[in-house]
């Protein structure tokens, strides 16, 4: 099973990573003199086998379904190593703001190895009640209403796209107004999305659709007010938004399709390989395509969505709130 194959070679890494963060206590509790030399020999030693470390990381299964965890182990590994490095290159007697620094990175890499933890056997749990021919029957009827929600809403992206090409040839009223039909189009695809079918097998990912799919009406919903904001600005001054072309708010919704495009890409990823016969062997086939085709980059998916600035936080990367893509849900 490749959560398992994931399991064992990510254990083998945090018991290099657990020594690592050993001995350097044990160095540093022993540090009675600050001899530049040999302070700079013992942490380019540190700095040296930390990137082992996320040179290991790196070397993770990745496989659709695994991606994810791997890419939050990697964060985490490489902001640590880069602590380190700094530590090793700017060091200075008295000075413990790098130490300090290696310390906080060390707190977030360890809040993301928990996530990892706790979402490898949330998905171990879940691909195992899969094999249920019950909850085969509610995945399979989930898919379909899945496969009919994404048509609407790729339908939606390419409506709105074809409003942005338009639009510097429209004047700010007809702009508005096409827009206005356009959330009335969204508003459909999230009642659609709000009426997926939500049973054990399917809660967690009808969960996620639906926490994309009302961000993304409330980002149209901004786009709206600014357009509103620049059509009733004083004629006198210039308007705080342009209308349409280059610049204009219409453009912001670019970034959020990709994410909710991201998002749909993934649960229907899930669901294929949940109703899959033969588990082991898909994920074979789909690891074997990924390192064929070095498409190794689905991260920025469902990364962003929990601070308020339109992204969510890479997972586990820097600090102690993470997304878990199967679940819709962010983990303390």
């Amino acid at each position: 099973m490749a959560v398992d194959e994931f399991a064992g070679q990510w254990e083998a890494i945090v018991l290099e990573w657990d020594q690592l963060h050993q001995d350097l206590d044990q160095w540093r509790a022993g540090l009675t003199s600050c001899h530049r030399s040999s302070v700079h020999e013992a942490l380019q030693g540190f700095a040296a086998d930390f990137a082992g470390v996320t040179l290991q990381a790196g070397s993770l299964p990745r496989t659709t379904i695994t991606q994810e965890l791997a890419d939050i182990l990697v964060a985490a590994a490489e902001e640590e190593e880069a602590a380190f490095r700094q530590l090793r290159d700017r060091w200075q007697p008295d000075d413990t703001a790098l130490f300090e620094q290696v310390e906080l990175r060390r707190s977030d890499a360890a809040q993301a190895r928990r996530n990892v933890e706790d979402m490898s056997l949330e998905l171990r749990e879940q691909l195992e009640t899969a094999a249920d021919p019950r909850v085969k029957a509610e995945l399979m009827e989930f898919s379909e209403a899945v496969d009919a929600v994404s048509d609407d809403w790729r339908g939606f992206h390419g409506d709105y796209a074809a409003l942005q090409d338009t639009a510097v040839h429209l004047d700010p009223f007809t702009i508005i107004a096409q827009l206005d039909q356009l959330i009335a189009q969204f508003d459909a695809i999230v009642d659609a999305v709000s009426e997926l079918p939500s049973v054990n097998a399917t809660e967690s990912m009808a969960k996620a659709l639906l926490t994309e799919a009302e961000a993304e009406r409330e980002a149209l919903i901004a786009v709206h007010s600014k357009l509103q904001e620049s059509l009733t600005a004083p004629f006198e001054a210039p308007p705080p938004h342009p209308i349409g072309g280059t610049g204009s708010p219409l453009d912001e919704m670019d970034a959020v399709f990709e994410e909710s495009e991201a998002v749909l890409e993934r649960v229907s990823g899930t669901i294929e390989l949940l109703l899959e016969d033969d588990l082991e062997e898909n994920w074979r086939r789909s690891r074997t395509s990924m390192s064929t085709t070095g498409n190794f980059s689905w991260h920025g998916t469902l990364s962003t969505r929990a601070t308020g600035t339109g992204a969510r936080p890479m997972a586990g990367a820097t600090g102690p709130r993470c997304f878990r893509p199967w679940t819709g849900s962010t983990c303390a």
